[in-house]
């Protein structure tokens, strides 16, 4: 049970790092002024992101397949 608690801790802390780095990217184009590449850096941003919280994920779900 403590195992699964920590698990979805781990991937609580992944998803809000993953939004913290999209606010982040937002923020930084807002403050350079550039909007013109505002749409294609939080795209790449979200696709990094996302790819972060996958990877956490497969890690916590083949963590305990591969130890059990």
């Amino acid at each position: 049970m403590n195992r699964k608690i920590a698990e979805n801790i781990l991937l609580l802390i992944a998803l809000v790092l993953s939004l913290a780095l999209i606010a982040y990217t937002i923020f930084h184009a807002i403050t350079r002024g550039n909007w013109q590449r505002l749409e294609e850096e939080i795209v790449y941003t979200m696709y990094i992101a996302l790819l972060f919280v996958i990877f956490i994920g497969m890690g916590l779900g083949c963590s305990e397949e591969l130890w059990m």
